[in-house]
């Protein structure tokens, strides 16, 4: 029987170990629902941005430092009883903005499509005035 380089090494770590595959009968006696009483950890990393350029991922962190800082300043004038027209959050404040519980910036711009039918002239049609 032919055996690939990492399960050689894997049959040495069991029989230097003394322990056993577990077989097919042993693997249906155990519940579907059990999980293992160890925790390993996985990850450390809890990415904010994410950008194949170095120095992009640099600006978007430094940015959302930025966003952190005056969210924070907002919500503290709000706490301290400063009034919802008083007090304007940054761009990018989502679920109390949703919730009409706070003021926020402008974007930057206007897109396209929005300043083209802003811009257009409301005339009215000919035929509505006779």
């Amino acid at each position: 029987m032919h055996q690939r380089p990492v399960e050689r090494k894997a049959a040495a770590e069991r029989k230097a170990t003394g322990r056993k595959v577990l077989g097919r009968k042993a693997i249906l006696r155990q519940s579907p629902y059990s999980c293992p009483k160890s925790y390993t950890p996985r990850r450390r990393l809890s990415p904010r941005v994410a950008s194949p350029n170095k120095w992009r991922r640099i600006e978007m962190l430094q940015a959302k430092k930025g966003f952190i800082r005056r969210y924070r300043v907002c919500l503290e004038a709000r706490r301290a009883g400063a009034s919802e027209l008083d007090v304007v959050f940054p761009r990018g404040t989502y679920k109390l903005r949703l919730l009409g519980l706070v003021r926020c910036e402008p974007p930057p711009h206007s897109s396209p499509g929005l300043a083209r039918c802003e811009a257009a002239p409301q005339s009215t049609p000919a035929a509505a005035l006779e």
